[in-house]
């Protein structure tokens, strides 16, 4: 049975636009995120967080496996925590997995005080009209990394090398091996933080 209830996932159905390709091949309707009780952002969120940060920065990891083809991770972090304040997987890359982790992020704080800075790379998918729509929908300010600069979306390339060193030799061999793998490592990830967050106080 599909969970839909703040679930990260953002089926290919839920897409505007799919290439034709993508669509005949790729079949995702039966992905689930198994426990979506502790994955939801919700929880978490409310115990790191008493007000939305204001500043979040974005990315988009791209994970292989052995039958399904390859997997996409959308994270927002707050940059002064390191935390993952939401995020969204899917089997196209595209915006609007953006999209999906606002939604989340959003419900988990559906009152902001003031616009929320969301600051990217200047990776192609951050030029999109859909992305400058998608983004008009939210209280959001979009900012962009200068060119021959780094570090500005550091947190991001951090999480997503963390991220990488702890996968380490696991291989996915399906869609769901990814989705299960990815959701209890943000989980666990996101738990670390916050303990070291609380023991730096």
């Amino acid at each position: 049975m599909r969970e839909t209830t703040e679930s990260p996932i953002l089926y290919l159905y839920e897409y505007n636009d799919v290439p034709t390709e993508i669509s005949r091949w790729k079949n995702d309707e039966e992905l689930i995120v198994k426990r979506p009780e502790q994955y939801a952002m919700r929880g978490c969120a409310r115990r790191t967080h008493s007000v939305p940060p204001s500043r979040l920065c974005v990315g988009i990891g791209t994970y292989k496996t052995q039958t399904d083809g390859e997997i996409y991770l959308c994270v927002l972090i707050a940059p002064t925590t390191r935390i993952v304040a939401s995020y969204a997987i899917g089997v196209y890359r595209s915006a609007e997995l953006v999209g999906r982790a606002l939604q989340l992020f959003f419900d988990t704080y559906p009152i902001a005080l003031s616009p929320i800075v969301i600051r990217s790379s200047r990776n192609a998918i951050y030029h999109t009209e859909a992305y400058r729509k998608i983004l008009s929908q939210y209280p959001v300010i979009p900012e962009m990394t200068q060119k021959g600069t780094r570090g500005g979306v550091m947190a991001v390339s951090t999480f997503f090398s963390q991220l990488m060193r702890r996968k380490g030799n696991c291989s996915f061999i399906t869609w769901q091996d990814a989705v299960d793998w990815l959701c209890d490592d943000i989980f666990q990830y996101n738990q670390s933080r916050e303990m070291f967050r609380i023991n730096q106080q």
